[in-house]
């Protein structure tokens, strides 16, 4: 039984194929591979210990049970040590 669910799932697209896709759209941006709407929702974000933070994205069309994307951002540190509190 468990086989024959696993075998009906559909492959959705890596995160470098989604940018990879973004990159030859005109108007930028990802699109869900189920629906094809480009408005996506930032549903939950974590900083990791070195300071990264990981976010998780779902399509606002299909919602919590569709497509999500994961993105992993390195956030920008000033040089100027004088500048931080």
């Amino acid at each position: 039984m468990v086989s024959a669910t696993l075998g009906a799932m559909e492959r959705l697209p890596t995160l470098a194929e989604l940018a990879a896709q973004a990159a030859k759209a005109p108007d930028g941006g990802w699109s869900c591979p189920k629906c094809g709407c480009r408005d996506w929702r930032v549903a939950n974000t974590r900083e990791s210990a070195n300071g990264n933070l990981s976010r998780t994205r779902i399509c606002r069309n299909c919602g919590p049970n569709g497509p999500r994307i994961y993105t992993s951002e390195i956030p920008y540190r000033s040089a100027d040590k004088s500048a931080e509190p």
